[in-house]
């Protein structure tokens, strides 16, 4: 016969006059408890890293969505993640993929593979801006700061056809769509759009920070404060 061990009947006598006491209260408050009490969900990683160089690309769609602080930011907070959650990964320093840049007039025409090269890299995160806001548009005093975003893995030294590794569904073959928003606020001066820039790329990299590393699939990020 089967026993409950007498360590165990503390928690379990707990339990059952919780969920007695929340039974009299009425359905709806022992389903929240129950949610509550139930294990965690753990998402796995979409893509495993197992070792290399990143370069992390961020490119706007119009030049009026260039911001260079929001892309440091966004490649700072990024590199900050990944290596607290011990991806095994080492990201390049946005400074290397400037230089890059710099030296060579050509670089918008490079295919996202040879800036991997040159950058001596075995992956590229390309990231396509197709909206920033973070002034306010028309006569508004209130802006809502917003970033609207594609992003995807290229293996630099994988065939053309494959160079693709994330997002896996050949539907997004552009890149996973992404769209982060932080509470309106009112406008005020280039502080207020650095302060806005920042906090909005720290948002938009936990976001796709999470496709490499395991996490809590019920877990809803909170935007900077």
């Amino acid at each position: 016969m089967n026993r409950v061990r007498p360590r165990c009947l503390p928690r379990a006598v707990a339990f059952l006059a919780l969920a007695s006491t929340l039974a009299l209260a009425g359905c709806a408050s022992l389903g929240s408890a129950l949610y509550f009490l139930q294990p965690r969900q753990w998402q796995p990683p979409e893509f495993e890293f197992t070792g290399g160089r990143l370069a992390v690309l961020i490119e706007p769609a119009r030049n009026d969505f260039d911001n260079p602080l929001f892309s440091f930011a966004v490649q700072e907070k990024l590199t900050e993640i990944l290596r607290l959650q011990r991806v095994n990964i080492d990201v390049l320093a946005p400074e290397e993929l400037r230089r890059l840049q710099q030296a060579n007039v050509d670089f918008p025409r490079w295919s996202l593979q040879r800036v991997g090269r040159e950058a001596n890299c075995n992956y590229v995160l390309y990231i396509r801006l197709r909206d920033l806001v973070l002034t306010e548009r028309g006569d508004s005093p209130i802006i809502s700061p917003l970033a609207d975003f594609t992003a995807k893995l290229i293996g630099v030294d994988d065939p053309d056809d494959k160079a693709v590794l994330w997002p896996a569904s050949p539907q997004e073959r552009e890149g996973r769509a992404f769209r982060v928003n932080r509470p309106p606020t009112e406008r005020g001066g280039p502080e207020t759009v650095d302060r806005e820039a920042r906090a909005l790329a720290h948002d938009a990299a936990r976001r796709i920070a999470k496709v490499f590393y395991k996490h809590d699939a019920e877990e809803r990020e909170k935007p900077e404060q």
